[in-house]
């Protein structure tokens, strides 16, 4: 990917330079609005990785003009979109596990009142309309609907929402926006946050088990990607069975998830680093004849089969998120892909790179 950033100092003098790059470094948003019991802000990958490629931030640097190291206003423009989409996660800080966290939490809480409010029409269109006699009905069976079936239906569904309330209440933090000095914050009794604080809201936060729902993943398998006569980028999720174009717009692409790396984190054998990968029909018909796809683990001793799910669920207690990748759709179709045997020494000298 080339991109050309610019430094604009504030008195005016601007520096460009034309970089390439094979990596993207995800910059998270605050997810944490300042004020008192206001809830966490969601937002989709599609956001984040829009956040990270148009992200302006203030940096210090050297000024010709100034003579000195001055804040500069950096900002970056977008010249091609790569094949290959690499996103580099971070996950060196506590903000952003407490990011990711959070995120997921908020995917769980929506699916939550979906499923309520999905139960409490299906309930109210299964049941017949109410019986005339109401609460004085002595009828044993009745077929028609009463006060009680309601009451009784609303009473365990606030119970439920109650429960729920109760595990993201924390979310809701009254604490205000993050301490600008952060760890060097050295004033008793600062009214902002820091480090330490959220740690201890990690610690408190419900577990989150992707595991036992497949729909609680925010990572998307389809991305589409605009990239504007500006140098802006508009970012998009899809559905795995969206449409696209038989002929494709240069200044857009459509990726598919191809892997994710994550690292685990074990106290007893020690930390590793596992990769989930999906591999095409080209393989499977090169080794067992058959035209198929399938998502593999693959770790320091095996490689195994996993449902398409597992390989976007990430725990953040024991299986933290570290590199992410998305391939342009068909790009086997784009280059030359036959395994050449014996290689020769031209593969030394060959330049042409996917990215």
């Amino acid at each position: 990917m080339r991109t050309n950033t610019t430094l604009k100092c504030r008195c005016g003098q601007e520096m460009e330079k034309v970089s390439d790059t094979t990596l993207v470094n995800l910059h998270y948003p605050d997810c944490s609005p300042p004020g008192h019991n206001k809830p966490p802000v969601r937002f989709t990958f599609a956001e984040v990785v829009k956040h990270s490629l148009s992200l302006e931030q203030n940096t210090q640097a050297w000024c010709n003009s100034c003579e000195k190291y001055q804040p500069h206003m950096q900002s970056k423009v977008i010249r091609n979109i790569p094949d290959i989409l690499a996103l580099n996660c971070g996950m060196e800080n506590i903000r952003d596990l407490e990011f990711w966290k959070i995120q997921q939490m908020l995917i769980k809480q929506k699916r939550e009142e979906e499923g309520s409010s999905q139960s409490y029409s299906m309930m109210s269109s299964q049941m017949p309309v109410m019986c005339r006699y109401g609460r004085a009905c002595t009828r044993k069976g009745c077929r028609f609907r009463h006060e009680t079936d309601l009451k009784r239906y609303l009473i365990k569904q606030k119970r439920e929402e109650e429960g729920s309330s109760q595990s993201y209440s924390m979310m809701s933090s009254q604490m205000p926006v993050m301490c600008r000095y952060g760890r060097a914050c050295t004033r008793k009794g600062c009214r902002f946050r820091h480090e330490t604080d959220l740690k201890s809201e990690l610690a408190d936060m419900p577990a989150v088990n992707p595991d036992e729902d497949p729909d609680l993943v925010w990572i998307p398998f389809v991305l589409k990607v605009i990239l504007g006569p500006d140098g802006k980028v508009d970012i998009e999720e899809l559905p795995e069975d969206s449409f696209r174009p038989k002929y494709e717009d240069p200044c857009v692409k459509y990726y598919d998830l191809y892997a994710t790396v994550g690292h685990i984190k074990d106290q007893k054998n020690g930390n590793t680093v596992v990769s989930q990968i999906f591999v095409g029909e080209t393989f499977h018909q090169r080794k067992e004849g058959v035209t198929c796809t399938q998502w593999y683990l693959m770790n320091d001793f095996s490689i195994t089969p996993i449902e398409k799910h597992e390989a976007t669920n990430f725990n953040m207690d024991w299986k933290v998120p570290c590199t992410i990748f998305f391939v342009k759709k068909n790009i086997v179709k784009c280059y030359d892909t036959q395994v050449k045997d014996p290689i020769s020494e031209d593969v030394l000298y060959d330049d042409n790179c996917l990215v």
